[in-house]
């Protein structure tokens, strides 16, 4: 199978094109960005808060950040190839982009197909940085209308264990408590080790690190709005600051402080 990642990035836009599992190995399963990935072939299988289910070829999923997800490749030899774009605010379209990232959506629509296909070769076309950074914001600009337009799919939460979708509720109510096996469990009322079991069945990672994720994702865009590091440590229930720092800086590459801030009505 022939795997190869083309990457071409702008100040604000970044996009992917690759084929091959390995290339996405180690990928965190909550981004501090929106991300959308257009399924262009392969054996996969999309978890999410709100879904779990088998892609269909020429499937758009979009993933706002803090979202949880995974892409769990079933076959490696089906060839899994995807277009992914990673932003976070984008001068111009962030109206559009707040009307379709308030929650995980699934899409298939017969023009975004057209535009990926048409478009997902950019990083090689022959053209200097300004043009190719003036194609990737119209190629962003058109998938955003298109999606804007389109009708998602239903989610599946009925595919999940009646544990996991509570035990999801409830974190994502309680981000701020101390949770973990113990805590979910006391107050969902069953077992740790069967919370445990089927909790990993359904999401493919356990439930500390997905409590984990979710809080520094989080604390993340609490920083990012203004929020001093120990408050948002504290909001997100993290209550040994020098441990939430150690954790925050070995999962972003950086200090609280230095996480980069987003200017006021951006």
């Amino acid at each position: 199978m022939n795997t190869f990642e083309h990457i071409y990035q702008s100040n604000e836009i970044y996009f992917r094109h690759a084929r091959g599992n390995h290339l996405s190995k180690g990928q965190k399963e909550i981004h501090p960005f929106h991300e959308i990935v257009f399924l262009l072939d392969g054996d996969v299988e999309f978890v999410s808060d709100s879904h779990k289910e088998k892609l269909q070829r020429h499937t758009l999923i979009v993933l706002p950040k803090k979202s949880f997800h995974q892409f769990i490749v079933r076959c490696e030899e089906s060839g899994y190839a995807r277009c992914i774009f990673h932003f976070d605010g984008v001068q111009g379209l962030n109206e559009l982009i707040a009307s379709k990232t308030d929650g995980v959506c699934l899409f298939r629509d017969e023009r975004v197909t057209e535009l990926f296909l048409a478009y997902k070769d950019i990083a090689l076309a022959p053209f200097s940085a300004k043009e190719k950074d003036a194609l990737l914001y119209a190629f962003l600009s058109l998938v955003l209308v298109h999606v804007h337009k389109a009708d998602a799919l239903p989610s599946t939460p009925s595919a999940f264990h009646p544990v996991t979708a509570k035990a999801i509720a409830y974190i994502n109510n309680h981000i701020n408590a101390d949770l973990n096996v113990q805590t979910l469990a006391q107050a969902l009322r069953v077992s740790e080790s069967y919370l445990a079991h089927v909790f990993k069945t359904d999401m493919q990672v356990p439930v500390y690190k997905y409590v984990l994720d979710k809080k520094l994702s989080w604390a993340h865009e609490k920083i990012q709005n203004g929020a001093s590091a120990s408050d948002a440590a504290l909001e997100c229930g993290f209550n040994d600051y020098s441990g939430f720092f150690r954790i925050y800086k070995k999962t972003f590459g950086f200090s609280p402080s230095k996480t980069p801030r987003i200017p006021p009505n951006f």
